[in-house]
């Protein structure tokens, strides 16, 4: 474990990176999709956000794995696949059978750092390609709300401590907005993007002791992945009824539920984890069930 004033330093040199990089991506015009928190509704128009926590992160790491502060070894090569799959869909939104492949294929890099590949085993790979495509899939998903894909990877057991550093720098970024000139609500100052959902997917999925967390962004995708098959949609068609949309139609950020829910995932033995995370989220169900979510198509 790293040293306070290190933690410190990490979340520090991340928050002015980040600050950095979001500034020259307004400057540049290096703008992503639309903010979510003005949709065209009612003629506000959306205005656009840096994708930038990706890169910042990438980078930090980076720095952390040259000054040897601890991170352990990490699958280089499948984190900057995904880095590189993530910032095209940022800016060149991809269909969805291309991006799976291009899962698939970080997920072989994914699957060249860790043996499996190589081994000649079938299952075994097969398992390492699957954990990699969930992994990316349920962060990317959960990335539906400020804060909370960033969030959750920082109090998943198991996240080293040089990781939580950089989501600390990061989160300010994310969740502290700057007053937009398009309208009077405030927006953030950067994403993480796909590129960041991306790649905090390998990272927990190169985590044995985060993999059990999956079970919240999972039973929030299956949940709306029903209600989008019942209504005969196309189950990969984004709305605004994930969990994170109803939080904040409650005004609570994303956030505090990841808080609440933090101390189920340090319980002993797998079924008791799996038991009190599902608990946690039916209990957060039943809070915004009067949320007013409504049926509106959009990512976020």
């Amino acid at each position: 474990m790293i040293s306070w004033p290190q933690l410190a330093g990490i979340a520090l040199v991340t928050l002015l990176l980040g600050g950095m990089f979001a500034a020259l991506a307004r400057r540049l015009g290096w703008l992503g999709r639309g903010w979510s928190g003005a949709e065209k509704e009612g003629g506000l128009h959306a205005p656009r956000v840096p994708p930038i926590g990706g890169l910042t992160i990438l980078l930090v790491l980076i720095g952390v794995e040259f000054a040897d502060l601890g991170m352990g070894p990490l699958p280089w090569a499948a984190l900057g696949g995904a880095w590189v799959l993530g910032t095209w869909d940022d800016f060149r939104p991809l269909a969805a059978l291309p991006k799976v492949i291009g899962q698939l294929v970080v997920g072989l890099l994914f699957a060249l750092q860790r043996g499996s590949l190589q081994s000649g085993n079938l299952l075994v790979l097969g398992q390492d390609l699957a954990l990699a495509v969930v992994a990316q899939n349920l962060a990317n998903t959960f990335d539906h709300s400020n804060g909370l894909c960033a969030g959750w990877a920082l109090l998943l057991p198991g996240t080293p401590w040089a990781l939580r550093g950089a989501l600390l720098g990061f989160l300010p970024l994310n969740l502290l907005g700057r007053r937009s000139t398009e309208n009077s609500v405030s927006q953030p100052r950067a994403y993480l993007g796909d590129a960041g959902s991306h790649l905090l997917g390998i990272l927990v999925a190169s985590q044995p002791g985060a993999w059990l967390a999956l079970a919240l962004p999972a039973l929030d995708l299956m949940r709306v992945v029903v209600l989008r098959w019942r209504e005969g949609q196309p189950f990969w068609r984004a709305d605004r009824r994930h969990l994170g949309h109803r939080l904040e139609a409650r005004s609570w950020p994303p956030i505090a539920a990841l808080l609440i829910l933090w101390p189920l995932w340090f319980l002993a033995g797998w079924p008791w984890v799996l038991g009190g995370i599902g608990l946690g989220f039916g209990l957060l169900l039943w809070f915004t069930a009067s949320s007013g979510c409504t049926r509106a198509a959009g990512r976020r």
